[in-house]
């Protein structure tokens, strides 16, 4: 098996998990707007968040036009009127404090998360690590592609659940059930994000994340049925990946139960170790996502 350029591996084991989920018609700009854009920063940056509305051009380029507040209370919630705009384009973007999603503690550390939204559309913006892992996808399949900007997002975000083994339609949130599983799995994917990284590579690997998806964010899977164990495994990736970098991840699925362990990897070096009691455990399936050759 050849693996190239940067890959997520979700390996799926013969154990329980230990880890609870706790264009089409890109039409016209508008003339100017005052429309009111509202949401949630939802997890990883903890409360006191500072949100900004920065206006793009129809080229989806910023034009230097941003309009800056802050979460009006300790839920992040926020509700900015983008007073005249005279485009429908939009990127929202979220800083504050990292809150660790596996420790629970607020840190000392800067993260950033990103929307890309068309105001024009609707109104409504949560920010999170799922809108911020797909915005600079979305915005290539907008541009590139000709996608209309609720299609591209709805492909991006698509893409991203797929990468972590998370198959679930999350198209209408009011659903209160679906709103319990769209959080449980951005939490799910928030935790796998951070893994075992200190806290000043957190926002790295996200800003890695989103760039690596945005040209080629197809999901290749590869099941590999050879018998090894997770540590043999991941003396394969090192061989076979020295040019590369990637992380692997241990659960059974990622939205239902979660990963028990995760590392990541440097041309050819671990500079994250997985948990010493996931080494010898059996695996079942091997599943890749990324650019894959076999």
């Amino acid at each position: 098996m050849i693996f190239e350029l940067q890959k997520h591996y979700t390996l799926f084991i013969l154990m329980a998990c230990f880890l609870a989920a706790c264009g089409d018609d890109s039409s016209s700009s508008a003339s100017k707007s005052d429309k009111t854009v509202s949401g949630t920063v939802q997890g990883l940056i903890a409360k006191g968040a500072t949100i900004s509305v920065h206006e793009l051009d129809e080229k989806l380029q910023q034009t230097g036009y941003t309009i800056e507040s802050e979460a009006t209370n300790d839920q992040g919630d926020f509700s900015i009127k983008a007073k005249d705009f005279t485009s429908q384009y939009a990127l929202l973007k979220a800083e504050g404090y990292l809150r660790n999603d596996i420790t629970g503690q607020k840190t000392s550390i800067n993260a950033t998360l990103y929307k890309f939204m068309d105001i024009s559309e609707s109104g409504k913006a949560n920010i999170n690590v799922l809108s911020h892992l797909a915005h600079k996808r979305a915005i290539y399949l907008v541009t590139k592609k000709h996608m209309s900007v609720a299609k591209a997002q709805k492909q991006a975000e698509s893409e991203v659940l797929k990468s972590f083994g998370i198959e679930e339609d999350f198209d209408n949130t009011e659903d209160a059930d679906l709103l319990e599983k769209q959080n449980a799995a951005m939490l799910a994917i928030s935790v796998l994000m951070q893994g075992y990284l200190s806290n000043t590579d957190i926002d790295e690997r996200l800003t890695n994340y989103a760039s690596d998806i945005e040209k080629d964010g197809v999901y290749y899977e590869v099941t590999d049925w050879k018998s090894r164990t997770v540590g043999e495994f991941i003396q394969e990736v090192l061989k076979e990946c020295s040019n590369d970098w990637g992380y692997i991840s241990v659960g059974k699925h990622f939205y239902q139960g979660g990963a028990i362990g995760v590392c990541e990897y440097r041309y050819g070096a671990l500079v994250s170790e997985m948990p010493k009691g996931v080494l010898d455990v059996e695996i079942k399936e091997i599943v890749a996502d990324g650019n894959v050759a076999t």
